[in-house]
Order: C-alpha cells, then sequence, then structure tokens
C-alpha cells in the first residue's frame, strides 16, 4: 500500500453513516463529485454513470416537513438540506409556518476550468481523458420563491490543506473546486494576500489593464491637488498619496479604499475643516481612534496586514463640511476606487459600527459539514452575490459605483470574506484554481462580471447597470446623479456621447423607454431643507433619475426586435429628432449628425446612432 493510499484509509472515518430510504437511493460517493482516474477498480465504473456535463433533470427530495422527519431519524444528508432553508437570506420571519410544505428538488451539475483536447458547446472535456480539476456538485432548489437555492460540494481530504495560502502550486490539483475546512479562527492574512497577487499575476487584463489612455492622466492630475490625501496607517495621519520612481517613470504608491455604509450614527468623527489641519501631523489621527467607528479602525488595521501603507476612507479623506472637497471628490469617485490597489467592502452589519467581523481575532466561521456517505463529507455553500444582496451595503448607491470601479474587491459580508475582480471571484470555503480562476459560482450574478462587457456591448450594460442602480437609496436623493457620475464617465468613453439627466444619447430613442416596476414617487425636495439643498437640481419625469421607488426595467417584451439590432433600429426606424436647452436656455440638438462618433462597442449591433467616426 503506498503512503497515499495509508493517508486516504487512515482519514475515513469509522462512524456509521445513517442515511433515509430517499437519500440512500442517491448512492452518494465521493467519485460522484470529483472526476480523475480512480486507483480502486471497483470504482472506475462510477464516472461513467455521471457524463461531463450538468443534468437538466431534478430529483424531488420531498417537502420540508417530510425531509424534516427522515432527519430526525439521523440522515444527515437531509440535515443539510434542512439548513439550506434555514440560512436563506431572504427567509420572512414567518417563514417557519409558510415553508413546511415547500418541495426541495435537487440535480447534478458540473464544475471545472481544465478541459481536454475535445469539448462541446459548454466548455467541458468530452473526450475520453479525465481531466483534472472538475467536479460536480449538487443544486437544491425548493419551490418557495422565499428559499434561495443552495448547493452542496465535497470536501477536500485533509492531506489537501498544507497551506493557509491560496498562492501558486500551494496545494494538490486534485483539490480543485471542492469544498474547503476552515480550521482557525480569525483572518486567514495569507490567503486574503494571496488573492490579490493572484490577480495582479495572472489577470492582466481588465483587472491590472482596466482604464482606458484617457484615465492616467486625470489620475496624475488629481494627484498634484490638495483636495485628494489618503491616511498613511503607519504614521496615522493625513497625507498626499506619494510616487516613487521606477524604471517606468515616477508611480504612485499602492493604496486601498475603504466601501461602506455611515448608517444612523451621524455623529461619528470625521475630517472637518477645524481639524484638519490637526490630522495631517504625525500621529494626528492616534488621539482620535477611540472615537473611530468599528469599520474604520478595522479598515485601517487589515491595511497594514495587506502590507499597504495608505487607505482612502471618505469620512476621513474628505473634509465633511466643504462643498469644494466633497465635489472634488465625488466627481473623481471612478479613479479614486479605480486605481487603489484593492477596495474593501464592509457589508456587515446596517452602519459603521459593525465592522469587519472575520477580520477580527476572534471571529470564527464554521461551515455546514456532514458525513454524507463512504470518506464522503458535503458541505452546504451559496454564491457569494447571495450573502450579499441581503446586505444593507448593497442597498446604497454610493457603494454600486465604488464596487463597479474597482479593479479587486475583499467584500466582508455575513461573517465571512470573499475577493472578486472582474475576472474571478475567490472564497475561503471552496478550493479556487491556483491560476487564480475560482469557482464557477463565485460570479453568478456579480455587477462587476457583466461590467467587463462594456468594450463588447455598452447599450446592454446600461441597461442592466441603470436596473440595478435606479432602486439604490440616497441619504440626498439630489446624489443620483454624482454617485452614478463615475460609471458614467466609463461608459462614455465607449459610447463616444454625452449623458442627459443619466440617459446615453447616443442610443436616446431606446434608452427614454424605460419602465417603471412598481409605485414611484417624484424626486423632488419635500422640505424647506431638501429645497436649499437641492437648489438647481431638478429632474426630468422622462429620466428615471427623476424618479425615486423600485428599479425601473428595460422590458424585453415591449422592446422586442429593437435589441436584435440595436444599431440597424436607430439608424432605420426612429424619425423624432430631439432637443434640450443647454445652460444658456438656448435650444441644441440632442444628437447632432455633424458631430456623430461611432460607439466603440465591439459588436457593430450594440452600437448606437452613427456609422462611421467623423474627425474634429
Amino acid at each position: 500500500m503506498s503512503q497515499s493510499d495509508e493517508d486516504e484509509h487512515d482519514s475515513r472515518s469509522d462512524t456509521i453513516v445513517v442515511q433515509c430510504e430517499v437519500c440512500g437511493s442517491l448512492n452518494l460517493d465521493i467519485d460522484n463529485f470529483i472526476v480523475r482516474p480512480s486507483r480502486h477498480p471497483a470504482r472506475r465504473s462510477k464516472p461513467s454513470t455521471f457524463p461531463l456535463v450538468s443534468s437538466t433533470a431534478s430529483i424531488k427530495l420531498g417537502t420540508f416537513e417530510k425531509i424534516s422527519e427522515r432527519h430526525s431519524g439521523g440522515c444527515s444528508f437531509c440535515g443539510l438540506v434542512l439548513a439550506s432553508a434555514k440560512t436563506s437570506s431572504l427567509l420572512g420571519s414567518n417563514g417557519d409556518r409558510t415553508r413546511s410544505g415547500a418541495i426541495c428538488y435537487m440535480r447534478w451539475e458540473i464544475d471545472g476550468r481544465r478541459a481536454g483536447a475535445t469539448t462541446h458547446a459548454g466548455g467541458y472535456d468530452v473526450g475520453p481523458r479525465a481531466p483534472g480539476g472538475i467536479t460536480r456538485r449538487i443544486r437544491l432548489h425548493w419551490d418557495d420563491a422565499h428559499l434561495e437555492d443552495a448547493y452542496l460540494v465535497a470536501v477536500a481530504q485533509q492531506r489537501y490543506l498544507t497551506t493557509l495560502s491560496d498562492a501558486h502550486l500551494a496545494w494538490s490539483s486534485d483539490s480543485l473546486f471542492l469544498g474547503r475546512r476552515i480550521e482557525h479562527d480569525g483572518l486567514n492574512q495569507a490567503r486574503l494576500n494571496s488573492w490579490t497577487d493572484l490577480c495582479k499575476l495572472h489577470h492582466p487584463h481588465p483587472c491590472n489593464d482596466w482604464f482606458s489612455t484617457e484615465t492616467p492622466p486625470k489620475f496624475w492630475d488629481m494627484l498634484t491637488h490638495s483636495y485628494f490625501g489618503v491616511i498613511d496607517v503607519i504614521n496615522m495621519q493625513l497625507v498626499q498619496l506619494p510616487t516613487y520612481p521606477s524604471r517606468q517613470g515616477a508611480r504612485p504608491a499602492s493604496y486601498a479604499a475603504l466601501s461602506y455604509v455611515w448608517g444612523e450614527d451621524k455623529t461619528t468623527f470625521k475630517t472637518l475643516k477645524n481639524n484638519v489641519n490637526a490630522l495631517r501631523m504625525h500621529g494626528g489621527l492616534e488621539r482620535f481612534i477611540p472615537e473611530l467607528p468599528p469599520v474604520i479602525r478595522d479598515a485601517i488595521d487589515l491595511t497594514r496586514r495587506l502590507n499597504l501603507k495608505f487607505i482612502w476612507i471618505d469620512a476621513l479623506c474628505i473634509i465633511q463640511d466643504s462643498q469644494d472637497s466633497w465635489r472634488l471628490n465625488a466627481y473623481n469617485m471612478d479613479v479614486i476606487y479605480g486605481n487603489a490597489e484593492v477596495t474593501i467592502c464592509a457589508a456587515d452589519g446596517d452602519g459603521a459600527d459593525t465592522g469587519l467581523k472575520a477580520a477580527r481575532p476572534s471571529a470564527t466561521r464554521s461551515p455546514q459539514i456532514a458525513e454524507c456517505g463512504e470518506d464522503l463529507y458535503l458541505m452546504l455553500v451559496r454564491t457569494p452575490e447571495s450573502y450579499i444582496k441581503a446586505s444593507t451595503w448593497n442597498t446604497r448607491a454610493w457603494t454600486f459605483q465604488e464596487r463597479l470601479m474597482s479593479r479587486r474587491c475583499l467584500v466582508f459580508v455575513d461573517g465571512r470574506v470573499f475577493f472578486q475582480c472582474p475576472s474571478t471571484g475567490m472564497s475561503e470555503d471552496i478550493y479556487a484554481d491556483r491560476d487564480g480562476s475560482g469557482w464557477s459560482l463565485d460570479l453568478v450574478d456579480a455587477p462587476m462580471r457583466m461590467f467587463r462587457q462594456m468594450s463588447e456591448r455598452s447599450f446592454w450594460v446600461y441597461m442592466n447597470v441603470a436596473e440595478l442602480y435606479s432602486s439604490r437609496k440616497l441619504t440626498k436623493k439630489k446624489d443620483i446623479l454624482a454617485a452614478f457620475w463615475g460609471i458614467t464617465l466609463r461608459m462614455k468613453r465607449i459610447m463616444q456621447a454625452p449623458f442627459v439627466f443619466g440617459l446615453p444619447s447616443s442610443h436616446f430613442d431606446l434608452a427614454i423607454l424605460w419602465q417603471h416596476t412598481g409605485p414611484a414617487a417624484r424626486r423632488e425636495p419635500t422640505s424647506a431643507e431638501e429645497m436649499l439643498e437641492y437648489a438647481e437640481h431638478r429632474f426630468p419625469t422622462w429620466s428615471w433619475t427623476g424618479w425615486t421607488g423600485p428599479s425601473i426595467s428595460y422590458s424585453h417584451d415591449m422592446l422586442g426586435d429593437c435589441l436584435d439590432n440595436t444599431n440597424e433600429w436607430l439608424t432605420s426606424h426612429t424619425w423624432i429628432r430631439w432637443y434640450i436647452r443647454d445652460g444658456t436656455g438656448d435650444l441644441r440638438p440632442l444628437w447632432d449628425p455633424p458631430t456623430w462618433r461611432t460607439d466603440h462597442s465591439k459588436d457593430v449591433k450594440w452600437q448606437g446612432y452613427g456609422c462611421t467616426m467623423i474627425p474634429n
């Protein structure tokens, strides 16, 4: 017997696994979950009975009540199925009464990145060779809309847990996309650093080449002005971001940025005109540490642990009682967050008083794991977005832009931490690809992934972004365009056209065809105080920015064939000439043929008006 076989034999549990009749009929075995050449002749037939494609056939597991009865008899698999309902973040307070009759179904899905020579349309190997790094998972689906889908993955055996890092070649490829036990308390600093290092090393585009050639000059220009500053977390003072010489010329220092929710406490310590000079002194922030909310203290500490010296935090880096400081920073959010080495997204709790739960030394995370067969432990997991969508942080307008503009995000939510970038996502409880490609579900519904398609089909991205953003909450309702400004600038570079109250003029005949998805109210001042805040801000009824309430929708049922080829529809089937009053009160064409410029979307069908580039 080889040493590896001995290790595998020793890792097996002598515990008798109890299975109910339904779960016993599933014939659960480790080879159902891992596609690999087996060392056990008796098991070699197993993989062939599970083709390397995701199944469309669902298996009925029963009602919540029946599954609960079977679990009471000791069935561990039924226990995980029950937990998938109990931990649903969208479950209401009356869930225990409404879910008893809910029916759960399961189906097999396949995951993997290392395809062989022969692939079908889905991208998975169907050739005779069994490639490494391909696994199967079970998807659990309840027929109750209040209960989210969940997944069961096999847990990697103990012999794979050789390091706390996800660095390249840190562990065996046999563990790819399997569940990972968390055997420690507190934050795994090595793993977080390895995630960002993998991204920098293996994602040259778009994560490390995120901007067009127009952006660096804007960032460099901002660095020359005193309104932009960062926190030096070593010397605990406000400073201008330094630059250092390099072979390619001067380079700005790396820094982190914090995205968080202030919450209801408006008395939290912040930079003001009367204390900014003191905070610029060496150690000036040190004496105010006890007055800072937990999320800022945790972010400063995490920045040090990530081997970074600087961090940008709005409460401290913007002079809060200076309109000029606020305006200059607010309209540069695209480069502030876009040039940060990493953005720390604090999605735990309802405000700044919660902090980063997973970053605390006392933090504990206990994945739901159960022994469900011979040498088989299963872990209950959910997609990162299922946790993020349930957070208060995800309901705020400013955080939407902060996340989309960032190159890399460490999202702290529900006591966990996830890594996301435009290329991939990684988490603590799943072994990611060591080249920096995460589990295939880590970016499901992630806005960063969707935004990556901007260069391919800009108006499609715009419709999705507008739908996601329009229902976000603002402390000051007049900031609806300010909190969207960075996204607007990014889109303008591709669409080659200005935006008018949030609508791209390059596709105006389509952009104006949005619909409410529920009752909405006009975005206008409702008090004397708001009247002063709004000043000259007024939002038209024909733009979604002129309304508050639920999200808007670009209904495919209504737009129909218009979206099959937007360029053809806009250039051949529209006849309205739109005009708008400029700042002097004069009417001017919204889209002027002599100055038409082509939308740079690579997919021509998604381009707007204009067919050729007209030189200036």
